[in-house]
């Protein structure tokens, strides 16, 4: 369930010395509808040039937003040297951004989990409103049927090339259903992200590679620390290669109402395609 602006912006306004702790405390604060952007219909509204001069535009800062990540990942200090040196002009006013970044910024190392959190948080937000804003390009230049389409649930839509290959920092989101399952492919190897009937999402691979991926955030990747840590004889895997998110709307006590959400996000130069 989303929380509520109000109920955020007073948490900000508490966080003068009481900032969460704990780094998974406050990502919870940054619900996924956070990663949404503006109405469609502004967009839709825009003039062709407006809307590819501004998805230019956001995806230079979405590249170093991604490459952020990907150096927290290998050192936490990174994070807290990027916002440092970040131009919150360059930062979206909406959804109380600017102000989240205003505030960690100045934050001393004990908050680089928090900080690392902002970075992939915001980065996928900025994914989210590209692909709009490509959509809508798209649809502009009479590329897209015109009819109404749900274009944030289509995987091969929201990728930047027809073999759903995403780009750096890009995000495909998809629901999976319980027994449905999506391929996604790191460089050159297959692997497959499957629902089972309890409702639990796993990503199996070459051999006999199998994990249960956790609801929430995991990161994947050679890395050995990454939440799913793939086999380190693939040198063409990148240390840190994507972002999996996984979110339901039932508890574990609960008989399964359906899958769930289903967020891959790209952090390899190298690729990560996803084919529904």
């Amino acid at each position: 369930m989303s929380t509520p602006m109000g109920d955020i912006t007073s948490k900000l306004e508490s966080w003068t010395g009481a900032m969460p702790e704990r780094s998974g405390d406050f990502e919870a604060l940054l619900p996924s509808r956070l990663s949404r952007p503006e109405d469609i219909q502004r967009y839709l509204g825009a003039s062709p040039a407006w809307v590819q001069r501004e998805a230019g535009r956001i995806e230079k800062v979405l590249y170093r937003f991604a490459e952020a990540a990907v150096d927290a990942m290998e050192s936490p200090r990174c994070a807290d040297g990027f916002l440092r040196r970040l131009d919150l002009r360059s930062i979206s006013r909406d959804h109380n951004w600017r102000r989240i970044f205003s505030e960690l910024a100045d934050r001393n190392p004990c908050f680089d989990g928090h900080k690392r959190a902002l970075i992939i948080r915001y980065m996928q937000y900025l994914s989210e409103r590209k692909r709009l804003l490509d959509y809508v390009d798209a649809r502009q230049s009479s590329l897209e049927e015109t009819g109404e389409r749900k274009w944030d649930v289509m995987v091969g839509a929201c990728a930047s090339e027809a073999n759903g290959r995403l780009a750096l920092g890009e995000t495909a989101m998809v629901e999976l259903a319980a027994g449905a399952a999506v391929s996604v492919r790191f460089v050159g190897l297959l692997y497959e992200l499957a629902v089972g009937s309890t409702g639990a999402l796993s990503l199996s691979g070459p051999g006999s590679f199998r994990r249960t991926v956790r609801l929430g955030r995991s990161v994947v990747g050679r890395h050995p620390e990454c939440d799913l840590v793939l086999e380190p004889q693939w040198r063409t895997v990148s240390r840190v290669q994507a972002i999996i998110e996984w979110t339901r709307d039932w508890n574990e006590a609960d008989a399964p109402k359906g899958g769930g959400t289903l967020r891959v996000t790209n952090l390899s130069v190298h690729g990560t395609a996803l084919r529904a």
